[in-house]
């Protein structure tokens, strides 16, 4: 309990009696006056001061600082009030040094005065504690602004910690009122008995004037060099505060943590910096920044504990795998931001698509692995097909499909609706058949049946009587067995055998296995001879 208040009390009743008048005239009144403007400067300025000047920098918290400062100015006319009475009261002194008779009734108005005074210390008490509510709100309010609005938290880091002394502050305050209340409780109904009380402090009723103690103790004592400047009243050093000055003062705040000592903070698990204000995460974030102990805010398409992981949106598809912020790395066979196009390598031609790794779609008309063939339907007999439904035709052959050949113009003769090509040229059976091969859509001979066989005879006698002539069969696959190069057997009667034929003879070398055609019909001879030959032109078995 702060003892001013006693000391003012006492001189109250010592200014109201005549020989203490005496000795203490007018100087008495003016240290009266001095000294309650003094007790309510030291109680009431300091809040007001603390509540301007701690959230005067935040705007969000504007219209709740200027609530607490009209609470503010409320008391401090409330306080004029009080001044206003203790003038009062001195005036009546002056009354009752004419008049001791007056005492009783002015002592009365004095009570009236405490019971007033009582009154405001309720009231006041009303109000402190709405401030401490405020108070706790502002301080949540502040904590979220701290912790989510960026710039607030880079101008104002010390809001936190002096919310917290406000706060403190005002729980002072709260506790100090009861005291006061309890003591103008127990001094109004007993005024008379004060009397005996300033014999007490008659002799040093200028030291209780001037609101000292010299003799004043604390218990719990004053801490880190605090000093001793009334009964339980600690003014405190530089840079501490508190009832025994226990609690440091960190200007700028501790954000997230305590104040240890001034200017100094002691961080909570998961902060440090100065203020506590910078979280730590372990391991550190990679593509991202630690926004609170231990979880990372990651810098855009990266995500994971660490913001480790690259992200791609959109995905990255057919078995790719996200290398970096939107970077595919695609398998082989696909390419695209996401992979998602296939890879043709040769490409797809003629309007193919590309729909899988090497695989194209052909679009109509077209067709093979890189759609590089046309399709002709019917097909074309005597020619390719250049284009969908299109024939180029070989030489000596016409028609849409080349279905027609010019055997004449290909220097043959048509003979049993076959075109024979009649060659003078002498090589052995395996030449011939090659020579044959090479020529358009021709192959040695092959004689449809033995009808034909009589006309290739009959045609020969008239035209080649004493030439020979290579045909495309043998029995080189299986002895004994004749069959044309088509895979069909040869008719064995005669004819169109000459007679005797086949026989193997003559000792040739490795015996007769190909199929000869001379007047008279086939004859089996060695394939090592060097004969002429009959080429076939206009194969149908290569349509």
């Amino acid at each position: 309990m702060d003892w001013s208040w006693i000391s003012l009390i006492v001189l109250l009743f010592i200014c109201s009696h005549q020989e203490y008048v005496q000795a203490c005239d007018n100087d008495c009144k003016a240290a009266l006056t001095h000294e309650f403007r003094n007790i309510l400067k030291q109680e009431l300025e300091p809040i007001y001061e603390i509540l301007n000047e701690k959230f005067k920098p935040l705007d969000v918290v504007t219209r709740e600082v200027g609530t607490l400062r009209r609470d503010t100015r409320d008391m401090f006319v409330m306080s004029e009030e009080i001044l206003q009475h203790t003038q009062t009261v001195v005036t009546k002194q002056e009354s009752m040094s004419r008049d001791l008779h007056s005492v009783k009734a002015d002592v009365e108005s004095y009570d009236s005065h405490f019971r007033d005074a009582e009154s405001f210390s309720l009231n006041t008490s009303t109000t402190i504690q709405r401030i401490a509510r405020d108070t706790d709100t502002l301080d949540t309010k502040s904590l979220f602004i701290a912790q989510n609005v960026n710039a607030v938290k880079k101008s104002l880091p010390e809001l936190n910690n002096k919310l917290s002394l406000l706060a403190e502050n005002v729980s002072a305050v709260k506790k100090y009122l009861p005291e006061i209340k309890s003591q103008i409780s127990v001094l109004s109904p007993n005024l008379y008995d004060i009397k005996n009380v300033t014999d007490t402090f008659k002799e040093s009723n200028c030291i209780l004037m001037a609101g000292q103690d010299r003799d004043a103790t604390c218990d719990p004592v004053c801490l880190n060099n605090g000093t001793c400047v009334g009964p339980n009243q600690c003014q405190c050093s530089t840079g501490w505060y508190g009832q025994q000055c226990q609690h440091a003062i960190c200007e700028q705040g501790c954000l997230h943590g305590k104040c240890e000592s001034p200017g100094s903070c002691i961080c909570s698990p998961g902060w440090t910096a100065d203020q506590c204000q910078q979280p730590i995460c372990e391991p550190d974030c990679i593509n991202g920044f630690c926004e609170s102990p231990d979880s990372c805010k990651c810098a855009p398409h990266w995500t994971g504990d660490q913001c480790e992981q690259p992200t791609c949106d959109p995905v990255c598809l057919n078995d790719g795998a996200c290398v970096g912020p939107n970077h595919c790395q695609c398998p082989t066979g696909w390419h695209g931001l996401q992979c998602q196009h296939a890879t043709c390598d040769p490409v797809c031609l003629n309007d193919g698509t590309c729909v899988g790794p090497n695989q194209c779609l052909c679009s109509t008309g077209w067709h093979g692995q890189q759609c590089q063939h046309a399709i002709c339907d019917p097909v074309c007999v005597g020619g390719s097909c250049g284009a969908p439904n299109r024939c180029d035709c070989e030489l000596n052959w016409t028609g849409d499909r080349c279905e027609n050949y010019d055997c004449a113009g290909a220097g043959g003769v048509n003979i049993g609706n076959q075109c024979l090509l009649l060659s003078e040229e002498r090589v052995t059976w395996d030449d011939a058949n090659q020579t044959c091969t090479n020529k358009p859509l021709g192959r040695l001979a092959v004689l449809a049946d033995a009808n034909q066989a009589k006309e290739v005879v009959a045609y020969l006698a008239a035209n080649f009587r004493n030439n020979e002539y290579w045909l495309g069969g043998s029995d080189l696959s299986n002895e004994g067995t004749w069959l044309w190069s088509d895979g069909r057997p040869i008719d064995m009667g005669r004819p169109p055998w000459r007679s005797g034929e086949p026989n193997d003879c003559c000792g040739a070398s490795g015996g007769e296995d190909c199929l000869t055609v001379r007047n008279g019909g086939y004859n089996d001879g060695a394939c090592t001879y060097t004969l002429r030959y009959i080429c076939e032109l206009g194969d149908p078995t290569k349509y």
